[in-house]
């Protein structure tokens, strides 16, 4: 298993989501990123980002939100570096 580490920035944006999201968002982050994180899974929807350095990735979750992380196999670590919702993402695509 891999720890989970999140950024202020993503823990800012996860805290003014509504409860019942925050649930579902923690939930499949679970799943996703910890117990198929090296495996696919039909309820992660998730990819590598081209070009990205540091490897970064991407989550989508239930088409509103979207996670960025990179993964220390090393260290086994997961570090969400950010959390936003899909349109925001789709306008940040290119700086990652």
């Amino acid at each position: 298993m891999y720890d989970i580490v999140f950024s202020e920035e993503a823990l800012k944006y996860i805290s003014t989501i509504p409860k019942k999201q925050r649930t579902h968002i923690k939930e499949i982050i679970e799943l996703c990123l910890d117990r198929y994180l090296l495996q696919v899974h039909k309820r992660c929807n998730r990819k590598l980002l081209k070009r990205s350095n540091p490897k970064t990735y991407r989550l989508h979750i239930s088409m509103k939100h979207t996670l960025f992380y990179w993964i220390d196999t090393e260290a086994r670590l997961v570090k969400i570096i950010n959390a936003m919702s899909r349109n925001q993402a789709h306008q940040r695509y290119k700086r990652f």
